[in-house]
């Protein structure tokens, strides 16, 4: 027995010993950066061969080993398994775990439990929760009484940078200067941001320079750094390519959506941002977490040049790989903004079918009261304003509802309910109207603008000088004009924008005063909504003055300025004709560009850039590539005139290329066949037919070339006459009959010609004359 009861106490003495060096071996581990090889120690050692006092420092170990890889909530989970009271170091602890899960209010409760033990680390724990709770003041007032503790300077120097204290956060950095590489990785980023706050940007990228060797996450934060103050000293180039490299080479990295943030914020300072990286990332189908953003900042890229159908197949693709993602919403709210401005409200509210949520319900309003159902979107913007609160949501709901009952609602009865916004509301009735070309705008405008109550009447009289703008009333546009007072920025700047356009009485004096005048309207107004106007009217300017690359450049900025819209469409088209005119490949190129794009768009524009591009290409000897397009006309709902105008330039192609291959004269005619129909008008018939009676004549066909062409001659035309194509067919059959020595025929030719009393009659007769007398050819 005695034996049995000695073996057992020797087993248990054992057992407590290779427990406690298993501790050891963990806490060493752990001590030495390996927490994997801790954590895997101290798992397997059994619990319940220890005293209470080693179950707690296993716990504890354990616990600290889970945080190194990030799992709070199973270190979460160990501690509060421990017998209550717990000691310090396992409240210190437990409050870490809940910190890392974000659980910040429970972090500071466990905190503020431990003792002097952990004094400082639990008071910068207490501090770092303050500030996430967003009681920042009382984080920074609990650092300041506390030991200056390296963790502790950083941590307050971070606090007061966030609080907009720059100097106070310098001078708590000042004093660090022997400290890990790891808090001088810190420490340099705190101060680089203070010197950027204070604009001395070139030390601050001499600190951001240095070499500090950062973990992974101070890594990425130095590399945004990096940009923004490149960016902050006008290096755009230099930060747009230290941004792409990172995105390039941490394809997977968490902070990915913060880089790809700045990226596109240095895409949108450029005037003509490439989209080639993003396109590539979105592409590759390898990195998920890289391909989503790059699609959906793709997606706002090519919105941003204006390239709408190009953005609008990004945002779809990215809702349709990632409909969960945090920026699904924001993508749905640009994409159906975008197309809310291109005027396409059905397409906006077919985007936010089914999508809940406040700002989705204020977005739906917008789109039905941009399609005139004002019901709809007085029901959606009240939706709205139930769940939000918003102030605008109310207001809309409230105009929508006058809208909707039309302008016999519009009374000050009606109105006075909404108090101080009685006038905000008729204003935005009457400029509603405007927009529909009521003839009642100009008395709704009247009557607000005569109540004398800045800004609103000031709003309202200047509308109305617009109003009469538009109707061709310079005079009286003006004499309103002379009555606005520019109380508030937003008018002042209309007002500016509309003395541009009053100035352009289209005589070239007034040209130069319309250039400075613009000019000066765009530096002192640089992000006004009127911009892309004033641009345009700059570029139209310098078009009718021959400087086609200064019309270019501002054409192209006031469509970027307003992309999608009519005004863009009509900028870019005369962009394309600028370009075209510069006599350079390179302007050639990009009018070809921008033709494709204009018709790329579908507005009403689309057929006309087509067939410009199509002129453009055959202008550069290039008819393979203009025949294409112009069948997309023929083939099309494009008006009379220019599906004529297409049949009729197909037809110039294929006579070009008759040169090297005869068989192309056949598809020239077939093409002027579709445009010599009887029903034709006359200008577009008669050169159809004048041109296939030369295509004939290239074949050797000289009976049909001689039917073509009197084919015009015979018609009967019952519009207004057409000179040029008629005699054109005369002189031309008349040739053919004076080559084949057939003087009679011809002479009855011209004197058909002479009788229509025309621009060549004259020329007719004396070729009559000249015939009879080679011919002896008198009448009797």
């Amino acid at each position: 027995m005695k034996k049995m009861i000695l073996t057992a106490l020797v087993g248990a003495l054992t057992g407590s010993v290779l427990a406690g060096t298993a501790l050891e071996e963990g806490q060493s581990a752990l001590e030495e950066g390996l927490p994997s090889v801790a954590l895997a120690k101290l798992s397997a050692i059994d619990p319940a061969g220890l005293g209470s006092k080693q179950k707690e420092e296993r716990s504890i170990l354990l616990a600290r080993a889970l945080l190194a890889t990030k799992d709070g909530e199973a270190a979460i989970e160990t501690l509060e398994g421990l017998e209550t009271p717990r000691s310090n170091a396992a409240q210190f602890w437990l409050a870490e775990g809940f910190a890392i899960t974000g659980q910040y209010s429970k972090a500071l409760e466990h905190y503020e439990a431990v003792s002097s033990e952990f004094g400082n680390d639990a008071i910068i724990g207490r501090a770092r929760m303050l500030a996430a709770l967003g009681r920042q003041d009382e984080a920074i007032g609990l650092l300041e009484n506390s030991t200056r503790t390296t963790m502790g300077r950083l941590d307050l120097a971070a606090l007061y940078i966030d609080a907009g204290q720059s100097e106070k956060a310098a001078t708590e950095l000042s004093p660090i200067e022997t400290i890990t590489s790891a808090d001088a990785a810190i420490r340099d980023y705190l101060l680089a941001w203070t010197l950027i706050n204070t604009g001395q940007l070139a030390k601050a990228q001499e600190v951001l320079d240095q070499d500090s060797k950062p973990d992974a996450t101070m890594a990425v934060k130095l590399t945004l750094l990096k940009a923004k103050c490149l960016l902050e000293s006008g290096e755009d180039d230099q930060a747009e390519a230290q941004l792409e490299e990172f995105i390039e080479d941490h394809g997977h990295h968490q902070n990915l959506p913060d880089v790809f943030r700045d990226l596109d914020l240095v895409y949108m300072r450029q005037t003509s941002p490439s989209s080639s990286e993003l396109r590539r990332w979105a592409e590759d189908t390898s990195i998920s977490d890289r391909q989503k953003l790059s699609t959906y900042y793709l997606a706002r890229n090519e919105q941003r040049l204006g390239r709408l159908d190009r953005s609008e197949a990004a945002f779809k693709a990215f809702l349709q790989q990632a409909p969960d993602h945090p920026l699904a919403e924001k993508a749905r709210m640009e994409w159906s903004s975008a197309t809310l401005a291109s005027n396409k409200p059905a397409e906006a509210l077919e985007i936010l079918v089914n999508i809940p949520g406040p700002r989705m319900d204020f977005q739906r309003g917008l789109a039905h009261a941009a399609a005139g159902h004002f019901t709809d979107a007085a029901a959606a913007f009240n939706q709205s304003a139930k769940e939000g609160g918003w102030e605008a949501a109310k207001y809309n709901a409230a105009l929508a509802s006058i809208l909707a009952g039309g302008q016999e609602d519009i009374s000050q009865e009606k109105l006075s309910a909404h108090g101080e916004r009685s006038i905000t509301l008729q204003l935005a009735a009457a400029m509603d109207a405007a927009s529909k070309r009521d003839p009642q705008t100009a008395t709704l405008l009247e009557n607000v603008a005569t109540q004398n109550l800045p800004p609103w009447s000031d709003s309202a009289r200047l509308a109305l000088a617009e109003w009469k703008y538009l109707q061709l009333d310079r005079e009286g546009a003006r004499a309103e004009l002379r009555q606005v007072s520019s109380t508030t920025v937003e008018t002042a700047s209309r007002a500016s924008a509309l003395s541009v356009f009053l100035l352009d009485d289209g005589s070239p004096d007034s040209e130069p005063l319309i250039l400075e005048t613009a000019t000066d309207f765009l530096s002192n107004h640089p992000d006004d909504p009127l911009r892309a106007d004033v641009l345009l009217k700059l570029g139209e300017v310098y078009f009718r003055r021959g400087n086609y690359l200064s019309a270019q450049s501002n054409l192209e900025q006031a469509a970027m300025a307003r992309p999608g819209s009519p005004l863009a469409e009509k900028a870019q088209f005369l962009a394309a004709q600028a370009a075209s005119r510069l006599l350079s490949e390179a302007g050639t190129e990009q009018a070809l560009e921008h033709y494709n794009d204009v018709a790329q768009a579908s507005g009403p524009l689309a057929f006309r850039a087509r067939l410009a591009q199509a002129l453009l290409l055959n202008a550069l000897n290039r008819p393979q590539e203009a025949i294409p397009v112009l069948d997309s006309i023929v083939s099309s709902n494009a008006d009379e005139s220019l599906r004529f105008a297409a049949l009729i330039e197909k037809g110039d192609t294929y006579f070009l290329l008759g040169n090297s291959d005869p068989s192309s004269y056949k598809e020239a005619i077939a093409a002027w066949r579709l445009a010599a129909e009887p029903n034709v008008p006359p200008r577009w018939r008669n050169q159809a037919l004048v041109k296939i009676g030369a295509a004939s004549e290239k074949l050797g066909e000289l009976p049909a070339a001689l039917a073509s062409y009197h084919s015009v001659l015979s018609a009967k035309n019952e519009t207004e006459p057409e000179y040029f194509w008629f005699y054109k067919a005369g002189f031309d059959a008349a040739r053919i009959l004076e080559d084949q020595n057939k003087a009679a025929e011809a002479i009855e030719i011209y004197e058909r010609l002479a009788a229509t009393e025309g621009p060549r009659a004259e020329e007719a007769r004396q070729r009559i004359n000249r015939l009879r007398l080679d011919n002896f050819l008198w009448e009797d």
